[in-house]
Formats: C-alpha cells, sequence, structure tokens
C-alpha cells in the first residue's frame, strides 16, 4: 500500500510540475522576469525536499 501511495503522489507532483512550468514560461513571455524567477527558485526548493528525501523512502520500505 505505501508503494501505491508514493506513486500517486509521484504522479501528482508530476502534473503540479508541468503545470508550474507552463505558468513560469507564461511570465517569462510576458516579460515578468521577477516573478518567474522567485517560482523557479520555489519549484527548486521543493525538488530538493523531494529528492534529499528518497533515500529514507527507500530506506524504510525494505525494512517493511
Amino acid at each position: 500500500m505505501d508503494v501505491a501511495r508514493i506513486k500517486l503522489l509521484r504522479n501528482k507532483r508530476l502534473v503540479v510540475v508541468k503545470q508550474m512550468r507552463r505558468d513560469i514560461a507564461v511570465l517569462l513571455q510576458s516579460g515578468q522576469d521577477a516573478t518567474a524567477r522567485i517560482r523557479t527558485e520555489v519549484n527548486r526548493s521543493d525538488y530538493d525536499n523531494v529528492i534529499g528525501a528518497l533515500p529514507y523512502l527507500k530506506v524504510n520500505r525494505k525494512a517493511t
């Protein structure tokens, strides 16, 4: 059940990331570089947090 939940959350995250990329592209096209830069940095910090948690998820999954 944990694996299914992780897959669901991963897929949901991928959809959110795709939408954010589109939003950032629109901001850049409309000349709102500062706002696009802020959103990019927020996405990057979120991504770093997720990547940082992956080893712990793998260890816990093997333990069960």
